[in-house]
């Protein structure tokens, strides 16, 4: 398949995000996060230096740091 011929969804949930796209065979397949998960925590932690976190972790430091 070409980049011409690629669909692609995006759920950009309050509490949850997924992407997914169509493959070769018209199914949709979800894209898997960087912890491995399909549906990722639409979280993101802002640490004193460095960059930006997403997803579970970034929700996770919310416990320890909730105002970042």
């Amino acid at each position: 398949m070409n980049a011409d011929g690629l669909v692609v969804g995006i759920d950009l949930g309050t509490t949850n995000s997924v992407v997914a796209y169509v493959n070769e065979a018209g199914e949709a397949q979800t894209i898997a996060g960087d912890e491995g998960t399909r549906v990722v925590p639409s979280a993101v932690y802002f640490p004193r230096s460095g960059d930006p976190i997403v997803g579970q972790l970034a929700r996770e430091r919310d416990v320890i740091e909730p105002g970042r």
